[in-house]
């Protein structure tokens, strides 16, 4: 004669690396019904096998406001260079270039 098995939850797995690298992202972690498994007809877990949760990591890198520089001619049409400085003091971890040009124009000589 065989008796019913109700499934039980495992433990939950760790969590997760959080999703992204700075800034806010999820982690997730799973049990399974497998201690013991259901046999016999017996009943199949209730509830959630996963969890999901939010994590926060640094803020990403981003770049500061322009610093402009003077134009380049003091009558006519010039050029202006600018200058802007990456959050993580690594131009790498910024996208686009940290140095800049610009048409700029003075009154007609």
């Amino acid at each position: 004669m065989s008796c019913k098995v109700d499934g039980s939850w495992s433990s939950w797995s760790p969590w997760s690396h959080c999703d992204v690298t700075c800034a806010h992202g999820h982690i997730h972690r799973t049990r399974t019904c497998t201690n013991p498994a259901p046999a016999l007809g017996g009943q199949t877990c209730s509830g959630a096998n996963n969890e999901t949760s939010t994590c926060t990591l640094a803020q990403c890198p981003s770049w500061s406001k322009w610093f402009i520089g003077d134009c380049s001619v003091t009558c006519g049409n010039g050029t202006l260079s600018r200058m802007r400085m990456c959050s993580s003091g690594h131009d790498e971890d910024c996208p686009g270039s940290a140095f800049d040009t610009v048409p700029c124009s003075k009154p007609p000589c």
